[in-house]
């Protein structure tokens, strides 16, 4: 498989989101009523009349040239929108593109300095019949009798159906997270399918509402950051640990590096539901970033201490078998994956490489169905955006175009926008003029 030698990507094997009703506590629409828009599943054609979102979607994300320089703080339900800002969770309305309520910390968060913005977009958690969208902010609490002032993470859930706060939860951070520092340390709280944002981190389009915990994750850098692991019900403390960086879940494990005193840290899995160790890779592998292929399978980007090379690998989360690998060298070039939700992933090149590649994985058995580009043939790859239930979104220099998850095939030619968040009634871009909108699906 050939890619344009300026990537420098040799592709070799080494043996190798559902929607829920509107909820009733969201801002009602202003514009068509919700019911009378059309579902479409997969969407493959959008109204290039976009809907332009409140500017907090795209502050510190989106440069002013208009390109995403970092997954969007925004999960998508529906067509309800839950954003992270400095001010706290605010909900949004997808169909008029009004901000709604604004659910806000009880101390001031850390502002951040750096940009892309560090803010994450909150998880949607489901707990039993509960659907729950939950981020997490830095704070300051402010100076009280002999306790002075201090950073602390809080956790804020909001019951989606009612658009009301379910819960609070409040987590004492180290001493390493207290020092006066230009920005507050990235806090994330980690979506089941995680790799970036309708449901956790550049943008995910699961809008399935996972089981399971809520993991919250604090990372300094520097081999310096903490994991929480909370009940769903209540935001209650079921288990902490130290050191995990770069943790992104898939499924039932949290993959990240462990800092050690060796080297650049390992590879490591942990539990979900205790925060126990479920495997390690060997000694000497670092990784670099990671992100969900299927709620099984993850795609890594790893470096090899000894050598400095880096690998991308498709590997079984839960048990750290390889299913294929890719040497990437020195170049710099990662792939970042998004699992369509209906059996297939798709991973492309980071949007720093000299030239795009894309490829498509079986989502069970983690091996290749296509790749672009391709040898004997003119298409080129597109810059992934996303996918979900068989199409995968993306676009040329041709403009926005969408594929077959399965063949690889064009499937539209013409959608009309290319999202980074997507469901059966909506899809969420970035405009030409370097606005986050909300796209309404016509095919």
């Amino acid at each position: 498989m050939a890619l344009a030698a300026a990537a420098a990507l040799t592709l070799a094997a080494a043996g190798c989101s559902s929607s829920s009703g509107q909820p009733s506590g969201a801002p009602s629409p202003t514009g068509e009523p919700t019911a009378q828009r059309a579902s479409f599943d997969p969407p493959v054609r959008f109204d290039p009349a976009g809907v332009a979102l409140p500017e907090q979607a795209a502050a510190g994300k989106v440069s002013l040239g208009g390109l995403l320089m970092d997954d969007l703080a925004l999960s998508v339900q529906d067509l309800t929108g839950y954003l992270t800002t400095e001010a706290g969770l605010q909900i949004v309305d997808l169909v008029s593109g009004k901000a709604g309520d604004l659910h806000s910390p009880t101390a001031p968060v850390v502002p951040a300095s750096s940009n892309p913005s560090p803010l994450s977009a909150p998880a949607l958690v489901r707990t039993g019949t509960t659907s729950l969208a939950v981020a997490a902010f830095v704070v300051t609490q402010p100076a009280s009798g002999t306790t002075p002032e201090h950073r602390v993470v809080e956790v804020l859930a909001v019951d989606t159906a009612t658009g009301e706060q379910a819960w609070q939860a409040t987590l004492e951070l180290p001493q390493w997270a207290q020092e006066e520092a230009a920005a507050a340390p990235v806090v994330k709280v980690l979506a089941a399918s995680s790799t970036s944002s309708a449901a956790g981190e550049v943008g995910t389009s699961a809008t399935e509402v996972p089981d399971g915990e809520v993991i919250v994750t604090v990372d300094g850098g520097f081999k310096q950051a903490i994991t929480w692991g909370l009940i769903p019900e209540d935001g209650q403390q079921r288990w902490q640990h130290e050191g995990l960086l770069q943790a992104t879940r898939i499924g039932d494990v949290v993959l990240g590096n462990q800092a050690n005193d060796q080297d650049n840290g390992l590879l490591s899995a942990l539990n979900v539901a205790d925060g126990t160790l479920r495997w390690q890779a060997p000694a000497g592998t670092s990784l670099v970033s990671a992100s969900a292929v299927s709620p099984t399978l993850a795609g890594v980007n790893v470096n090899d201490y000894a050598s400095g090379e880096n690998v991308f690998q498709v590997l079984n989360a839960g048990t750290g078998t390889v299913t294929d690998t890719i040497p990437t060298g020195r170049t710099g070039i990662t792939l970042a994956c998004h699992d369509d939700g209906a059996g297939t992933g798709v991973c492309g090149t980071n949007a720093g490489a000299a030239a795009s590649a894309v490829i498509a994985y079986d989502g069970s058995a983690g091996t290749r169905l296509w790749n672009l580009p391709q040898d004997g043939s003119p298409r080129v790859a597109p810059a992934l955006s996303t996918a979900w239930h068989g199409a995968v979104y993306g676009t040329t220099t041709n403009g926005p175009v969408v594929l077959d998850a399965k063949t690889g095939a064009d499937r539209e030619v013409s959608p009309g926008a290319a999202p980074v968040l997507v469901n059966d009634r909506v899809g969420v871009a970035v405009d030409s003029e370097g606005s986050v909108s909300a796209y309404t699906p016509i095919g």
